[in-house]
């Protein structure tokens, strides 16, 4: 699974990391994010995303099936994933 975040602006800047726009990220977790100007380091962040993606699937409920267990898990952790 890929959690990093990458954001390619006019083919020149872009911002990755791991920060999120939200309250925790900003005030709680240690999060990172860099920004680099140049349209060498564009070109080569975009042809790994497409590399990563051309080897991704996308998942379905249909390709997607939990045990049971596990669909409990993520229901109760959803109540309290604010505190985590």
């Amino acid at each position: 699974m890929m959690h990093g975040k990458l954001a390619i602006i006019d083919d020149y800047l872009c911002i990755t990391g791991s920060g999120n726009i939200d309250q925790r990220s900003f005030f709680i977790n240690d999060e990172n994010s860099l920004l680099v100007a140049g349209a060498a380091f564009a070109l080569e962040q975009q042809a790994m995303h497409d590399r990563d993606k051309a080897r991704s699937r996308q998942l379905t409920p249909k390709n997607l099936k939990l045990p049971a267990l596990r669909c409990v898990q993520g229901f109760l952790g959803r109540w309290v994933q604010h505190q985590l």
